[in-house]
């Protein structure tokens, strides 16, 4: 099943990616298939990416024949389409941590999406 990806960076120094992309066979067409390429090779020589809610980190395997993985490392540079996006973790709403100050106390803090 081939689809034809078209995402905006996110931000305004990373540029678009256009590329086409086979999860069955795991091939990139197109003209940033190369760049995909070099992206997802990187990540997955580091074996995982950071992702939300920050820092936290992601096992990735095979993100050319996974969608959740193919939507992480995506994630990093584009902004994933929706059905995509819904393989990314799931963040819930009311995520809460804490953090121990200098003075060895913890204070909660939230996590802000």
């Amino acid at each position: 099943m081939s689809r034809k990806l078209i995402l905006p960076g996110i931000s305004a120094t990373i540029p678009p990616l256009n590329v086409v992309w086979d999860i069955e066979t795991g091939e990139l067409s197109g003209p940033d298939a190369g760049l995909l390429h070099a992206h997802i090779k990187a990540q997955v020589e580091q074996g995982y990416v950071i992702g939300n809610p920050y820092p936290s980190t992601y096992e990735i395997n095979d993100p050319l024949h996974s969608m959740a993985d193919m939507a992480l490392v995506l994630s990093l540079k584009w902004v994933v389409p929706e059905d995509l996006s819904k393989h990314l973790p799931q963040v819930q709403e009311d995520d809460l941590n804490t953090i121990a100050g200098s003075d060895g106390f913890e204070a909660p803090i939230e996590i802000i999406h």
